[in-house]
């Protein structure tokens, strides 16, 4: 590779319950790229540590256990994620509602740890300190609705970071996407009652997320931030059953993958997507 050469990385690893694909492009020889996509990696393997449902060791496990009896000490990516979610739960209206992984355990879309909860526990009941973590009632949160677009967003930061503004950094998460030189492409996405049919579609934020039915699977067995469980409603209590596709242009992978379940369930999510700088696309 000379000086005025474009080189181009494409790496691919199974995380988050999916497939994370990393390509990179910039004026930086191999080695440089496969060094900065391990920084990509190393964030998003961060936050499945953290954040699986699946896992008994990971802290949202032991924060699902212990929260209600007295306050959790959590991480600094735990509490920044949980401040999110519990702003949009607001903004929301509750329609996004991260502790609907207690609906979900009682329909078998997550396993049982035998810990206790009640089915009426909503947000609400989650109180939150720069620090820890408490819960009013017993609860069990999943952050499966908002956690892969972070750890998309985490990795982007690292990458960005370590090879400078020129990089061009694409992340895919399996439906959750950022690019930072966004502007002008086209991505595909799939058809919801056609799978195989690719829709193309231009981007019109750096980040995209996805969400569908199509494609449904069992719940891994390592992981809980899985795109194939459907999209629960926290007022019935169960999956919803839909024919469309709900795609999200936000400016933050965090935002577009939350919002996706909001344009899903929500009566009328425009006036929330605009306050948010956000865009929604049904198929």
């Amino acid at each position: 590779m000379n000086g005025s050469t474009l080189n181009r990385l494409a790496r691919c690893r199974p995380l988050l319950g999916t497939y994370v694909e990393i390509t990179l492009e910039g004026d930086l020889n191999d080695a440089q790229l496969i060094e900065i996509s391990q920084l990509g990696f190393a964030a998003i393997e961060q936050i499945q540590e953290l954040m699986s449902f699946h896992s008994n060791t990971s802290e949202i496990t032991r924060i699902n256990r212990h929260a209600h009896i007295e306050p959790q000490a959590i991480s600094v990516l735990t509490f920044e994620l949980l401040q999110h979610a519990l702003q949009l739960s607001e903004l929301s209206q509750g329609v996004f509602d991260v502790t609907i992984g207690s609906a979900m355990v009682k329909q078998r879309a997550l396993p049982d740890h035998g810990f206790c909860f009640h089915h009426s526990a909503t947000w609400q009941a989650v109180q939150l300190q720069p620090g820890c973590v408490f819960f009013s009632q017993p609860l069990q949160m999943d952050l499966g609705g908002i956690a892969k677009g972070f750890a998309v967003d985490k990795a982007v930061a690292a990458m960005a970071q370590a090879g400078g503004p020129s990089l061009n950094i694409v992340v895919n998460a399996g439906g959750d996407m950022r690019m930072t030189h966004w502007q002008g492409q086209t991505v595909g996405i799939r058809h919801p009652q056609y799978p195989q049919q690719i829709v193309p579609v231009a981007l019109k934020n750096t980040a995209l997320a996805t969400s569908a039915s199509y494609f449904l699977t069992a719940p891994s067995p390592t992981d809980s931030l899985s795109a194939h469980r459907g999209i629960y409603s926290p007022k019935t209590q169960t999956p919803i059953h839909t024919k469309h596709s709900y795609s999200v242009f936000a400016n933050s992978g965090l935002l577009a993958d939350a919002l996706t379940k909001v344009v899903a369930l929500m009566e009328n999510p425009a006036p929330l997507l605009k306050a948010l700088q956000a865009e929604a696309l049904i198929l």
